[in-house]
């Protein structure tokens, strides 16, 4: 467990900005039906990124990583982790 509150910060930063990269990735997409389809996965990496942001604060107050935030961290990989497959097929399946 990290007991640093810097990289507690870090780590917060780095979910953070995929969350904003898996948004860039949609404001790509010129096709609105794909566009469509991926909104609806981001909202998934959303809301994982929520709870996560929740859990952000506990950490603040504790001044620790507690294991509810690793384990919403390994969500929000999870589910981003989806989306950059969602990504990856919609890019592959374009004429």
């Amino acid at each position: 467990m990290i007991n640093n509150t810097d990289s507690i910060y870090e780590i917060h930063s780095t979910c953070m900005e995929r969350k904003d990269e898996c948004l860039r990735h949609i404001a790509t997409i010129s096709d609105i039906v794909e566009r469509s389809d991926l909104y609806k996965i981001f909202n998934n990496v959303s809301v994982a990124f929520k709870n996560l942001d929740v859990e952000f604060i506990e950490c603040k107050k504790r001044n620790k990583l507690t294991i509810k935030y690793q384990e919403l961290e390994q969500k929000f990989d999870e589910v981003a982790n989806i989306f950059g497959q969602y990504v990856t097929l919609s890019l592959l399946s374009r004429p």
